[in-house]
């Protein structure tokens, strides 16, 4: 089964925009946290089942994410489990702070892949479209939401439209994702991730996120959050 944590819905998607009619849903509320944030360092481990086992050796990746004041993304930084940079992702907003493309360069500031996104009339953003440097789709990912305008179900399809995989999040109280089913190609349910959150500071944000699966831990996130 292939796992996930509650952020990765941020990271890896991107099509050509339509305009809606409602404000965009900041990227601070997408990914349910308060206050006003300036940057997070998500560090992620597989800890072999101990949630006291958060070292390198056990470091998987790393990702950095700087907000505006308005809380919408303007860059992101992934790190491999060496800590080394491997991608640098330049997002481009327009007059009313939408997400039009993204652009994530390698090392040498080379073009690895590109975003674009499309939005409902509701400024949920429904669909991201992955292009490679010459603009060939690679793939595309379909979002659901709920009444509260909070990701209920994700679907990855590949260039040709024909589902890959997903998630069906069920949501607790405060917005946040407390289990993920993973459905293959045939729509079928094949595992489930649990969530658990822990450490929350004084607003509210938490710092550390354990994904269980079948019961056991599975990956431990622990998130650095500076505030303006």
């Amino acid at each position: 089964m292939k796992k996930i944590t509650p952020y990765i819905l941020v990271v890896s998607v991107w099509g050509f925009p339509f305009f809606s009619f409602s404000q965009v849903k900041s990227d601070l509320f997408r990914h349910n946290l308060k206050g006003k944030v300036h940057t997070t360092l998500e560090s992620e481990y597989s800890p072999a089942g101990n949630l006291n086992k958060l070292n390198k050796e056990n470091l998987k990746h790393r990702e950095f994410i700087e907000y505006n004041e308005q809380g919408y993304i303007i860059q992101m930084k992934e790190y491999d489990s060496k800590n080394m940079l491997i991608t640098t992702r330049k997002i481009i907003l327009d007059k009313d702070e939408k997400r039009i493309v993204a652009f994530d360069y390698n090392l040498n500031n080379q073009i690895k892949s590109i975003d674009s996104f499309k939005y409902d009339l509701n400024g949920n953003r429904i669909e991201d479209l992955i292009y490679n440097p010459n603009y060939t789709l690679v793939k595309k990912m379909i979002s659901r939401y709920d009444s509260n305008g909070v990701v209920i179900e994700t679907c990855i399809y590949n260039s040709y439209n024909n589902l890959v995989d997903g998630y069906k999040f069920r949501i607790g109280n405060s917005g946040e994702p407390t289990k993920a089913d993973y459905f293959n190609k045939d729509s079928i349910v094949v595992g489930t991730n649990t969530y658990q959150y822990y450490d929350f500071d004084k607003e509210g944000n938490s710092q550390k996120n354990v994904t269980y699966y079948t019961g056991f831990i599975d990956i431990i996130s622990t998130t650095k959050i500076e505030y303006y």
